[in-house]
């Protein structure tokens, strides 16, 4: 096991790393507006060779505390 410099090593199952293409498709946004997200936002990513990663329990919590509460009248 190869130790990621954190502790344990990440533990990746299929589907969890997303392309920039499937990130746009989950946010529902194009893909010049999650590059946006990730260069103005710091929507967190990985550069693997010349590619960028998403990984998708990173965005569900990058999300969370962007969430909107409406109070009901």
């Amino acid at each position: 096991m190869s130790d990621n410099g954190a502790g344990d090593a990440i533990k990746l199952e299929p589907g969890d790393l997303l392309t920039v293409e499937e990130t746009a498709r989950l946010l529902r946004l194009t893909i010049s507006g999650v590059m946006r997200l990730k260069d103005r936002e710091g929507l967190p990513c990985y550069r693997v060779g010349s590619r960028l990663l998403f990984d998708r329990r990173e965005i569900g919590m990058w999300l969370a505390p962007r969430r909107l509460d409406v109070v009901k009248q």
